[in-house]
């Protein structure tokens, strides 16, 4: 099984969160900006693949800066912008027959950098 980590800068924007009490127009801007980040990053890290993974398995991991209390429900929900950058760039579609699996893990403790860390496992 071959494994890709891409790393992300920090935790997902809190604004994606389910429970953001936000306007839906600002919530959809912060979605696409967040999409495209994500989209730039695997770009620019090499990461784009010519032949996209067939299936895989998700792992999303939270490394938090601080020791601040945070549902990881709703850490999963605002990563949905990442997952979907991935679809046509690493992974031929996000839903359920492509990615059998997602999982997720909350890092407890103080790190010096908050980041993400998405696993994908291509399943053979």
């Amino acid at each position: 099984m071959l494994s890709t980590t891409v790393e992300i800068d920090g935790l997902p924007n809190s604004n994606l969160s389910p429970n953001a009490r936000i306007f839906y127009k600002k919530k959809s801007g912060v979605f696409r900006r967040e999409k495209k980040r994500m989209e730039d990053l695997i770009i620019m890290s090499g990461f784009r693949r010519k032949k996209l993974i067939e299936k895989a398995t998700l792992e999303l991991r939270f490394y938090p800066s601080d020791k601040r209390k945070r549902d990881i429900d709703n850490l999963i929900s605002a990563s949905k912008p990442w997952i979907d950058a991935m679809q046509g760039l690493i992974i031929v579609n996000d839903d359920f027959l492509h990615i059998p699996k997602i999982s997720a893990e909350y890092m407890n403790g103080k790190w010096k950098k908050a980041r993400t860390e998405i696993i994908i496992t291509e399943l053979l």
